[in-house]
């Protein structure tokens, strides 16, 4: 969920530059601060106010049901938070206001507006600390009689932190970076017409780049060697994001080598994910081998039999034997193209909407 929250909150940035004016273009800077940021705030207050009066609750009588009343609390507040935000910037003006501060270009402006909804999450999770704490604490005996392996439950700006690298920045970073391309892409598109015709010999390029068609084209095609070079390099990235290490010899390490060897899948390297053993996954990244990864999560190690591991390895290979992931690619990135298409598309209709009812309001109100 938290992905798609992430998704909506930069995808109402992006589709703010669709819209000009915003809907309601009368406020002040110092308005537009106070009427996305107070609601914001509470709405964090609220998170952690409501988390400890449950708590409380389920300290003092057991009630289990606390569990998903906490869950659903803090769903509502992300949600809320994401909503509101997308309402500050279509139709007040949030990111315009944020540009009177920091010009509009390479992601900074983006990045500033998106960090009040951001935050709510990140708080959320702060919030939700004391429930994981006391969860962990109940399954410890458990832990203990199966002879399972016991990881120390992180301090909370630790915890908060995972979330942040293992949820928020693996769609923050690549969004940020596309965005990044694309702001680059057009001003160089901008410009390129007038310096390709300084030189005789590439000035039909610039004759025919400055074409509204062509230049359109080109663009489109920049966008989609942008996000083919993301998509090649993230795994890279993520690797950096998130905690991960070498895989150390031994049969699991073993039993991939066999795998790969017998299938044809070259694979960079076996990475062990550290969750400190909240998490049981495994995945394969990388479009190219030699930033191809296949990542255990330390609980997924910890916990399965050898057979086990090895089947869920052999899975893991089937993702890259089957050619899963440029399918994926494409899908995704054909996807997101239409869902931009179609996000523009319902907002120049509300915008249209919105305009007419408002004329017939006044002319009502005349």
């Amino acid at each position: 969920m938290i992905h798609i929250l992430t998704i909506l909150v930069f995808a109402s940035l992006v589709l703010r530059d669709s819209l000009r004016p915003p809907l309601l273009d009368w406020f002040t800077t110092a308005e537009i601060a106070a009427i996305t940021l107070v609601p914001l705030v509470v709405l964090a207050l609220l998170a952690e106010a409501g988390t400890r009066l449950l708590m409380h609750r389920l300290d003092a009588r057991s009630d289990t049901r606390v569990i998903l009343w906490i869950d659903w609390l803090l769903a509502s507040v992300r949600w809320s938070a994401v909503l509101w935000h997308a309402v500050c910037v279509l139709g007040v003006g949030w990111l315009d206001a944020v540009r009177t501060l920091v010009p509009a270009g390479f992601v900074a402006d983006q990045f500033l507006a998106a960090l009040p909804a951001l935050a709510v999450i990140v708080l959320s999770w702060s919030s939700a600390y004391p429930l994981e704490r006391r969860l962990r604490e109940a399954a410890l005996v458990r832990w203990l009689d199966e002879g399972r392996p016991i990881h120390a439950l992180p301090a909370r700006g630790t915890f908060v932190w995972m979330q942040v690298r293992h949820q928020l920045l693996l769609v923050m970073v690549p969004m940020l970076a596309l965005s990044a391309w694309s702001q680059g892409l057009t001003r160089l598109i901008a410009v390129a017409p007038d310096f390709l015709r300084e030189h005789p010999s590439l000035a039909p390029a610039g004759d025919w780049l400055a074409s509204g068609e062509h230049a359109e084209a080109a663009r489109v095609a920049g966008q989609l060697i942008g996000a083919a070079c993301l998509f090649a390099l993230m795994p890279l990235v993520l690797r950096r994001l998130w905690d991960t290490e070498p895989l150390s010899p031994g049969p699991a390490r073993d039993a991939l080598d066999t795998l790969c060897a017998r299938h044809g899948v070259r694979v960079s390297a076996a990475l062990v994910w550290r969750t400190r053993g909240v998490l049981i996954n495994a995945m394969v990244m990388g479009l190219l081998p030699r930033l191809r990864y296949v990542l255990l999560t330390d609980a997924l190690l910890e916990n399965l039999p050898g057979k086990q591991v090895e089947a869920v390895l052999a899975h893991e290979v089937g993702h890259v034997r089957r050619r899963h992931m440029p399918w994926l690619a494409a899908s995704l990135i054909a996807c997101v193209g239409l869902s931009a298409a179609a996000a523009d598309a319902i907002a120049r209709l509300i915008l249209t909407t919105t305009f007419l009812i408002l004329l017939t309001v006044l002319g009502f109100g005349a």
